[in-house]
């Protein structure tokens, strides 16, 4: 396959490489059991492969895929990317996407930048969702204690921290 990807590219043919990475794969594994990770990333996998019907998805590791893209343009790739995190907006799945037209280097160098792109957009993506979760705490600790300062509700705690009352006005 690779040769084949390579002589494409000698022959100026457009060829773009698609790095996808999804998230937290671990975490499904290892706190609802290998039998629900392999649902879940069996659903992921159709969901991508019905998304990218028109080009090759290959699953390249536990929760990683790469797609050829022939004959496309990068603002194509680019839109496709975009759509297919729209649609995932709508299910339980979050994705990092890389990619890297290949013109002028191999397809490894080209797999290597869409991954360190792949890898980059995850960073951005955890971040991003760390300070979302920060920031419904801290939304949440304000609330209640204005419903405290408001007399709305009371609680009393012992020496140990643990509520021993609550009074919900």
């Amino acid at each position: 396959c690779t040769e084949l990807m390579e002589d494409l590219v000698k022959h100026d043919e457009k060829l773009a490489l698609v790095s996808i990475d999804l998230n937290d794969f671990k975490s499904i594994n290892d706190t609802m059991g290998h039998d629900t990770g392999d649902i879940y990333i069996y659903n992921a996998s159709m969901l991508i492969s019905e998304f990218f019907s028109s080009s090759p998805v290959y699953r390249i590791g536990g929760d990683e895929y790469a797609i050829f893209y022939l004959g496309r343009k990068e603002d194509e790739v680019r839109a496709d990317i975009e759509n297919m995190r729209a649609e995932l907006a709508t299910t339980p799945y979050v994705c990092a996407f890389g990619y890297e037209m290949v013109k002028g280097k191999s397809i490894d160098e080209a797999m290597r930048e869409a991954d360190r792109e792949m890898y980059a957009n995850k960073a951005k993506i955890k971040d991003t969702n760390e300070k979302r979760i920060a920031a419904h705490k801290e939304a949440m600790i304000r609330v209640m204690h204005e419903a405290l300062g408001s007399g709305m509700w009371s609680m009393e705690f012992d020496e140990d921290g643990k509520v021993v009352r609550e009074d919900n006005g």
